[in-house]
């Protein structure tokens, strides 16, 4: 919905960006000719600037005001029609009913805060654009491929399963031969390129996050639409073939080495170390290999799962064997011979994400020397650390970083990645809950810090069902099935136990592993419409 218009003799590279703003473009001689920009307008009532539609608006100079506003639309409109979008299949209907209570007041506002924030950048009921979120600096009018990577199992959460698909699809149409298999960095809400980028982990990241979403949403479109299936299938194999030349045929993806974020093989983007490979970007590629893997096997290609499983763990051989320094890990390399160690931002901690690191010891110690050098990350950064910690059971590190994500930086607390992960943050780790929906399955282990007594969010989505997860203590656990059917629970908890109380009756426990750290867990099956109860003795 357009809000305001204003006329701007300004170039182009420095037009505002995000709702119907007229912008002269200097390169143009034909005085009819105006770009229509967006423009987020701020509570200060200044203007966020950032990048452009690109659509070409005629007839600028409409008497009114409105006029001007219907001008715009008109032409975005015509605009938008020239261009073939990927169709798509909504599972669920969206899930913007879930609700958090808690013990904790600050986690109410904080969940409450994110909720809101996060839906108002959705786009999707505005005329003209595809289903969409905004998924980049505020004010650019676009989704950026790492943001959207970093947001969408909050997008989940927040019911935005069709907004997910569509803007998967409009990335990996993009990634073509013509372009060695990249996609595009930004596409805007219109379903154009808004610029172009490459940096290694997000080619993979992709294919890990798309997995993700197909075991949360039970939607088998995410692992047989042909134009997802292709772009898995080239970033294993074609694109690898173009991108691994600066430490040539070793089987992980590289850059020649330049410094710079628009052709990296890091997330960090400030990163002044010429790295051809990095930790995130192995990292990346370790998962996106195992969930290319997980992808074929449920595709019913069990010899592709054996081979792709098999270049996944060859990957983590190779990591855990040369970037071992002997008392902690490199985070990057020039050659075979040229590294370095050192905090990095993403590629240190992403490492821990994307769990390369050798459970244990080595893993702690890092994860020490992470917290020690963190402090002073960016907030898109700090964004990342609730998924390096809790992981690995640090939860009071992991609720740390959580809040930062509201306090750190004032000025940009807008940021859509910040309420996006936070809720994520929230549900799938503060209170532990993970999802198969494809095999009707959902799991918890929760994490509550020492701040949080208990914390209940009712309508989580799971494929087509709905759950509502009470945790206590973390020492008890609530599960009411909110469907008609019957729905799969694995109950874990961290600690070693002989046995899970269950509505009242002992049952015998099953002890791991997980990341190093034992859990014990039970399996049971929930009526559609009941409650079920575990707790540790």
């Amino acid at each position: 919905m357009i809000t305001d218009v204003s006329i701007s003799r300004t170039g182009w590279m420095e037009c505002d960006g995000a709702a119907g703003n007229y912008i002269k473009v200097s390169a143009f001689t034909d005085s009819t000719l105006i770009f229509g920009a967006k423009f987020l307008r701020q509570d200060d009532g200044t203007e966020a600037r950032g990048g452009i539609t690109g659509c070409i608006i005629q007839e600028a100079y409409a008497g009114s005001r409105e006029n001007k506003k219907l001008t715009t639309e008109a032409m975005m409109s015509e605009d938008s029609k020239r261009f073939d979008h990927p169709k798509t299949t909504k599972v669920a209907e969206h899930s913007t009913k879930i609700t958090l209570n808690s013990s904790n007041s600050e986690l109410i506002f904080l969940f409450n805060w994110a909720k809101d924030l996060a839906l108002n950048y959705v786009m999707t009921d505005t005329p003209n654009t595809i289903p969409c979120y905004e998924a980049a600096l505020p004010g650019r009018g676009s989704f950026c491929l790492r943001d959207w990577e970093h947001m969408a199992l909050g997008a989940h959460f927040l019911g935005l399963d069709l907004e997910n698909i569509t803007m998967m699809k409009e990335f990996a149409k993009t990634a073509t031969p013509e372009f060695d298999y990249v996609p595009a960095w930004h596409i805007d809400y219109f379903g154009k390129i808004w610029e172009r980028a490459h940096q290694v982990p997000s080619i993979f990241d992709a294919i890990w996050t798309s997995y993700q979403q197909y075991l949360w949403t039970g939607n088998e479109e995410w692992i047989e639409d042909p134009t997802l299936y292709n772009y898995y299938t080239n970033a294993v194999t074609h694109y690898l073939t173009s991108h691994d030349n600066a430490i040539p045929n070793n089987g992980i993806a590289d850059v020649p080495g330049e410094n710079g974020w628009e052709n990296t093989c890091t997330y960090n983007e400030t990163s002044e170390d010429s790295f051809k490979e990095a930790a995130d970007g192995i990292g990346m590629q370790y998962q996106g290999f195992r969930s290319y893997a997980e992808i074929l096997k449920a595709r019913g290609d069990i010899d592709g799962y054996n081979k792709w499983m098999t270049k996944a763990n060859n990957i983590l051989h190779l990591f855990r064997t040369d970037f071992w320094e002997g008392s902690t890990y490199y985070r990057g390399r020039r050659s075979l011979t040229d590294y370095s160690a050192g905090y990095g931002k993403e590629n240190s901690f992403l490492m821990l994400t994307t769990l390369i690191t050798e459970p244990g010891h080595k893993s702690e110690d890092y994860l020490d020397f992470i917290w020690n050098n963190c402090s002073n990350d960016n907030i898109e950064a700090k964004s990342y650390l609730p998924d390096a910690f809790f992981p690995y059971g640090q939860k009071e590190r992991g609720w740390h970083y959580m809040k930062e994500l509201y306090y750190a930086d004032p000025e940009r607390r807008k940021y859509p990645e910040l309420p996006y992960t936070f809720v994520s943050h929230t549900i799938r780790w503060l209170i532990g809950v993970n999802a198969n929906a494809p095999n009707n399955k959902v799991s918890t282990l929760p994490q509550l810090p020492d701040e949080v007594s208990w914390v209940e969010v009712d309508i989580i989505p799971v494929g087509s069902k709905m759950i509502k997860v009470i945790q206590e203590e973390n020492s008890k656990t609530t599960l009411s099935n909110r469907s008609n059917s019957s729905i799969n629970w694995e109950i874990r908890f961290y600690g070693n136990y002989p046995f899970i109380n269950l509505n009242g009756v002992d049952h015998s426990t099953s002890v791991s592993t997980i990341n190093g750290l034992t859990i014990s867990s039970i399996e049971t099956t929930v009526e559609g419409n009941q409650t079920s109860v575990a707790l540790l003795p």
